[in-house]
């Protein structure tokens, strides 16, 4: 037994006698010898050789995780905890004996007559090298243990297991061979069919050897590096500093009288709570030949790169949410009535979501790296076994202001604000508002407390009065619309529980302001904003090219394929105009890509605004967009602009007078057509049309 201190690790006694060490000499030279005489075979063509590869290393006692149960969407443990110990205690004791097994399987096609080994703990090597003097056959799997005691802590501590350390086997394969875990890991379970399993052992893998343990290795390094990598200030400022590790790999026998035998077994999991998360490999076909076909098209389309869908599932098992549920796809979802009467159907969609669906990560980052509120959550959690799913939604301070800009970046004083939540069952924001209030001086409202039935989870979350309610902890009705009203004006701005909860974890539990920057801008009382009046419509049309295709561009035919203007070439500075007749101020422009395909238009563009026509240095020029399928698509509270209208992108902007309207291309891009293009004067403050 050796004591898990870092003062202390060191070269033991493993209590062999002289005789043991003598065998062990003879049993080294039988190493030698068999292995030059496979590398005589190797070199005279023959190919068989053996394969040492560890599956996964086991250690006992294991202790459960949490047992939740859910009752109106509040989580609570089940009644087994309390009444056993043992169901409470998650992790061993400091300086309890444990136990640790490297399971080592013959991946290869020839026997090995036994192989040395040797265990690490942080690195150092514990009782120097060991023997297993075993046969080991072609796909056999033994276990080679190790005995300890538990640290004082859960801090960051390594188990590794070396297999033939000195090279005495012929290996095919000697990147398998050494296993390090984590040893305050949070511990999986994994499942395999047999047809599957086999299926991946044929096959060269991603991590270079052929063995479904060590593809399923592969996965769990890339989803460990994606912890490491997934960097954000404030939340993860060194990465997630969660660990995991594979407990155990099942492969679930193959039997022609039940092809999803797999479900019986998994009913039956005895290690169901010890491990944190579990994850099968199966598939529910009811006919042999459909199970062949599911299998070989998930090893074909797997066995050499990652499966990030695999590890956004993994990452469930540790109560992570789907972020996309947030979301809302569809504009007809969204019934909010603008002022003209109109459903806004403005969809909800992360533009810059993670591997959660959702969420948001940094510049520089794919869709592959967990987002700030998923890093945030998993290093809130640290250290707690699983269970429970999406109680970190439940952090929220206990105070929360919305504060309200105008368009020049000023307070908005005396502004109607509607809040409507997403529906937790329909999943529709419906046009009656959640809550409602007025801004003060300083552009704030404080959003209230509602009511709900509190808890505090064993994880240290604790769901009390708050903005959103009474809380899925799936995330569906964590979203809302807000809606910003001031005289004839309106725009709108969607709010989401992450600024809650983030807020919270920067250590704003007491009270947090929510910034939402409007294009709203000031105007006397009673004067009116932005006119309903689209003012392009049937107006004179000029183009850079096709000018005879321009006039489709304004008619007001919003849903006709090839009614469009189509520039030809589609270059940096391709250009379409409108005469307005008179010199007006103009506060808000809409854009209609191709309705055939309304990717089908420039992504970024810019619009030019010239009193006299000419353009030869006299027009003004306004910023419109970047991103047009950003803001056409997507919609969430970074963007900070009304996005997410599906066929349409609308621009409003501080006032610019003129008779002559360009919108200019700023890239060069092939299929883009303009469907429709609108304008609206902006009223009020001595703005007035000139003839």
């Amino acid at each position: 037994m050796v004591t898990w201190t870092k003062d202390s690790l060191q070269a033991h006694n493993d209590g062999r006698t002289q005789n043991d060490a003598s065998r062990s000499k003879v049993f080294c030279l039988k190493l030698r010898i068999k292995s030059l005489f496979l590398a005589l075979l190797i070199t005279t063509g023959a190919h068989a050789s053996p394969d040492l590869g560890v599956r996964c290393i086991s250690r006992t006692p294991l202790y459960w995780r949490y047992n939740v149960q859910y009752a109106n969407n509040l989580p609570y443990l089940a009644p087994t905890h309390g009444q056993d110990p043992l169901l409470d205690q998650h992790w061993p004791n400091a300086g309890e004996s444990i136990g640790f097994s490297a399971q080592v399987r013959n991946h290869g096609d020839q026997a090995v007559d036994g192989f040395e080994y040797r265990w690490k703990i942080d690195g150092l090597v514990q009782g120097g090298t060991r023997m297993f003097g075993g046969y080991v056959a072609q796909g056999a799997t033994v276990n080679v243990p190790f005995a300890s005691s538990w640290p004082q802590n859960l801090d960051d501590h390594t188990v590794t297991v070396e297999i033939d350390p000195n090279l005495l086997v012929s290996d095919s394969f000697r990147q398998n061979n050494t296993y390090t875990d984590s040893t305050n890991a949070l511990s999986y379970s994994i499942w395999v069919e047999q047809g599957l399993y086999d299926r991946f052992n044929a096959r060269l893998n991603g991590f270079g050897t052929r063995s479904f343990e060590d593809w399923i290795r592969w996965q769990f390094d890339a989803m460990r590096n994606d912890f490491a990598r997934s960097v954000y200030p404030g939340f993860a400022a060194n990465g997630i500093l969660e660990r995991i590790r594979i407990e155990e790999i099942n492969v679930i026998p193959f039997d022609p009288n039940d092809l999803n035998n797999w479900r019986r077994y998994l009913d039956n999991d005895p290690h169901m709570f010890l491990n944190d998360g579990r994850w099968q490999f199966t598939s529910d076909r009811q006919t042999l030949t459909e199970k062949i076909a599911d299998w070989d098209n998930y090893v074909n389309s797997f066995v050499g790169q990652i499966d990030w869908g695999l590890i956004h599932e993994l990452s469930h098992q540790l109560g992570v949410i789907d972020e996309y549920r947030m979301n809302m796809p569809f504009p007809q979802a969204n019934q909010v009535r603008t002022r003209e009467g109109r459903e806004l159907n403005s969809m909800h969609a992360f533009h810059a979501g993670g591997l959660m669906g959702g969420g948001y990560i940094l510049p520089g980052y794919d869709g592959s790296y967990y987002d700030s509120h998923t890093a945030g959550y998993l290093n809130r959690n640290l250290h707690y076994r699983r269970g429970f799913y999406g109680e970190f939604l439940f952090d929220m301070p206990l105070r929360s202001y919305a504060q309200f800009f105008d368009g020049l970046g000023a307070p908005l004083h005396g502004a109607r604000v509607d809040f409507y939540q997403k529906n937790q069952s329909s999943e529709y924001i419906y046009n009656t508002p959640t809550f409602s209030g007025v801004t003060d001086a300083l552009g704030k409202f404080q959003m209230p407390n509602r009511l709900v039935r509190g808890t505090t989870t064993a994880t240290g979350h604790t769901l009390r009065n708050n903005p959103f309610g009474q809380l899925s902890v799936v995330g569906q009705d964590g979203t809302m619309l807000v809606k910003v009203t001031l005289g004839d004006q309106e725009d709108f701005r969607w709010f989401e529980i992450i600024q809650l909860n983030e807020a919270f974890w920067l250590g704003n539990t007491q009270t947090t302001v929510v910034p939402f920057h409007t294009s709203i801008f000031p105007v006397p009382r009673g004067v009116p904003g932005v006119s309903f009046q689209n003012v392009a419509l049937g107006k004179p049309t000029a183009a850079s090219s096709r000018p005879d295709l321009a006039h489709f561009a304004n008619d007001g035919d919003l849903t006709t394929i090839d009614h469009t203007w189509v520039p030809d070439p589609p270059s940096v500075g391709a250009w379409w105009q409108v005469d307005l007749g008179a010199i007006r101020p103009i506060g808000r422009a809409v854009v209609y890509p191709c309705a055939g395909n309304n990717h089908d238009w420039f992504s970024s563009f810019h619009l030019e605004v010239s009193r006299t026509g000419a353009f030869a240095g006299e027009q003004a020029h306004v910023p419109l967009e970047s991103n047009c399928d950003e803001s056409r698509a997507a919609g969430d509270y970074s963007l900070q602009r009304l996005t997410g209208l599906g066929n349409r992108v609308v621009y409003t902007f501080a006032p610019v007078r003129g008779r002559y309207f360009r919108i200019v291309s700023d890239v060069f891009q092939n299929w883009v057509q303009l469907q429709e293009f609108e304008l609206y004067p902006f009223l009020g403050m001595g703005w007035i049309d000139e003839k």
